[in-house]
């Protein structure tokens, strides 16, 4: 078998560890494009190896954030 790359592996370890609400969740959100601290929260609380990424600028310090598209993809991928 051959070796997976860091990031699927951990994605793939951490999507195990989920329980069935935390998946439907987390898949909801991806669909949607849901930023909210909710989500931003469910990932960090289910150490997700990939958040969303905040960005900020200094005239506007409050974050906004995306999904790393990688992510979108892989939770969407799921069944």
């Amino acid at each position: 078998m051959v070796d997976q790359i860091p990031f699927e592996k951990h994605t793939r370890e951490w999507w195990g560890r989920l329980t069935d609400d935390q998946r439907a969740r987390v898949k909801k959100a991806a669909e949607d494009n849901d930023t909210s601290s909710v989500t931003v929260k469910l990932l960090a609380d289910t150490r997700c190896p990939v958040g969303l990424i905040g960005t900020a600028w200094e005239t506007d310090p409050e974050y906004s954030w995306s999904w790393p598209k990688g992510m979108r993809d892989f939770i969407g991928d799921q069944p």
